[in-house]
């Protein structure tokens, strides 16, 4: 099977961040060449996050499969932020220029060894898997996102699915098949598919920092959904498609006051991915090869990433 594999590269750095704060992981170290002087440097978190990436190949390698991987990066400015300072306002800023500096190393040493990746000014990373799934979709059997970020699971479909990475749990498996019990076992109420744009806009969502409707909860959102059913036909499949989701949005004013439609409204557009339109991004296309592994990380002594 010809697959895509897309990696929100965050969440691995995260994960190997904190268990390295944690004292879970063994530091490493590697003369490596750093800013125009070889030096010996502490490599622990440039080889375990590329570590996660090169199992994540190897391991569909070996089932058999044709994979592409796409890697997709954040950048430091995000261009909801223009609009909305609280967007994500919550989220502790943790990282150091040391960890950019990393996280900058780990996509070069990523591209040399002929994976793509992604990263532009002003998107996040969701952003540009969301583009690449709806882009070229057609180009492969299958795409599986890894990510910890549940917006992501709106690409959920007959040809995509996601790897749902959650700390201390490790990653789910979620499709089209399972899709609606994942989200109902998630976040405790029926949500149907592909409606979690709009659970996450009007019940809102803490981890974005996204505040929803004032005080509309599950089950004032299982009314609202019942509502909506009972007045229009609603194509609930493509509401994966955010614009196909905002005319559900529209319809919602019908069963709201006008405070609420408004706060639905503002919230939508945070919840929304940016759309980058165009031919921006390249095609992804599957250029690694052991001999380019080798070439890029035997430098620094990372041999088991080889394979």
């Amino acid at each position: 099977m010809k697959l895509h594999i897309l990696v929100d590269f965050m969440h691995i750095y995260y994960k190997y961040y904190y268990q390295l704060k944690a004292g879970k992981l063994k530091r490493l170290s590697s003369a490596i060449e750093w800013n125009g002087s070889v030096i010996e440097k502490d490599t622990t978190m440039i080889y375990y996050p590329l570590k996660d990436i090169e199992g994540i190949r190897k391991n569909l390698e070996m089932l058999g499969h044709d994979v592409t991987m796409s890697i997709c990066f954040d950048t430091k400015a995000d261009k909801r932020l223009e609009e909305n300072t609280e967007y994500k306002a919550n989220r502790k800023k943790t990282l150091t220029d040391d960890d950019f500096k990393n996280i900058d190393f780990i996509a070069d040493l990523l591209r040399k060894a002929g994976h793509n990746t992604y990263r532009i000014a002003g998107y996040e990373a969701d952003d540009l898997i969301n583009h690449l799934c709806k882009t070229f979709r057609d180009d492969f059997d299958y795409s599986i996102i890894y990510t910890n970020d549940k917006d992501l699971l709106v690409n959920v479909d007959d040809k995509t699915g996601v790897m749902r990475f959650k700390q201390g749990k490790g990653y789910t498996q979620v499709d089209i098949n399972n899709y609606e019990s994942y989200l109902e076992n998630e976040f405790g109420v029926y949500i149907p598919y592909n409606a979690i744009g709009l659970y996450l806009a009007s019940v809102g969502d803490t981890a974005d920092h996204i505040k929803g409707i004032n005080k509309f909860g599950k089950v004032a959102f299982k009314k609202l959904i019942t509502k909506l059913a009972q007045s229009y036909t609603i194509d609930w499949v493509t509401c994966g498609n955010y614009h196909k989701l905002e005319e559900v949005v529209d319809k919602c004013k019908d069963f709201l006051t006008d405070e609420q439609f408004k706060e639905l409204k503002e919230s939508f557009i945070l919840v929304s991915n940016v759309d980058i339109g165009g031919d921006v991004l390249e095609s992804p296309i599957n250029k690694s090869t052991s001999e380019l592994r080798e070439k890029a990380y035997r430098e620094y002594n990372m041999l088991s990433l080889i394979p």
